[in-house]
């Protein structure tokens, strides 16, 4: 038998401002990104406690996370997600904002 190794490309899901909303009353976070011309949600997933937002390859523009259900396509399924940024101040804050809003998990403000 013949085993082929099999390479998962990336899928690209266009481009369009990426945020980290923060729900006060729920005290939970989530990734929200629409595409810039026709506004249909590419990227919707809650952020957990197990998440990781990693810079790829030491390019600090570029980073690097998984999540256990993306809902972009209507199913929830665990999905590898990048992000590239016009800027490596860009990159910073949506990083911090990131693990701000992981940090906080579970805070209610009422």
């Amino acid at each position: 038998k013949q085993w082929y190794q099999r390479r998962v490309r990336g899928k690209e899901r266009g481009l369009g401002d990426i945020s980290v909303m923060w729900d006060r009353r729920k005290g939970k976070a989530r990734i929200l990104m629409r595409r810039e011309q026709v506004l249909k949600i590419c990227c919707n997933h809650a952020i957990t406690s197990e998440m990781e937002l990693e810079f790829k390859q030491d390019n600090d523009k570029f980073l690097v996370w998984h999540t256990f259900a993306d809902y972009s396509d209507e199913e929830p399924r665990f999905e590898q997600l990048a992000a590239r940024f016009k800027t490596a101040e860009a990159a910073s804050n949506f990083k911090e904002a990131f693990e701000e809003c992981k940090a906080n998990l579970g805070q209610v403000d009422l």
